[in-house]
């Protein structure tokens, strides 16, 4: 495996949190990889539905479903993607409801988690153990 110094998880801008991905999957066990290739399965599948609730002006669903993808990233060490919906949640929640810039979020969540994901796939890779 690639090893990584403690600047990774300092770089500004950083989608990924090598750390906290290599933490959350047990130094890459494979029970461990399932759960991620779970979680890599199942966020597109909630940015779908967060599209849906930003649609029909849900601010009460799109804060709901902004903290799972929160959550659910942070767990992993996507922290551009957890960023972003942090800022969603908090504006569907606080700031009076406003959905006004949410799918500028949620673009940005879907093109940081795909960023991420790229990282882990080509640092996975045979090539680079």
């Amino acid at each position: 495996m690639n090893q990584t110094d403690s600047s990774d998880s300092e770089t500004p801008n950083q989608n990924l949190d090598w750390a906290q991905f290599e933490a959350i999957t047990c130094g890459l066990l494979p029970d461990f990889l399932q759960i991620y290739q779970e979680f890599e399965k199942e966020l597109p599948k909630l940015f779908d539905a967060l599209q849906a609730a930003i649609t029909s002006s849900s601010s009460y669903q799109v804060a709901n479903l902004a903290h799972q993808i929160k959550g659910s990233a942070a767990n992993f060490g996507f922290v551009g993607t957890s960023k972003e919906m942090a800022a969603l949640e908090y504006e569907a929640q606080k700031n009076g409801g406003t959905l006004h810039r949410a799918e500028k979020h949620l673009a940005a969540a879907r093109e940081a988690f795909q960023q991420a994901k790229s990282e882990v796939q080509t640092r996975m890779s045979p090539e680079s153990r």
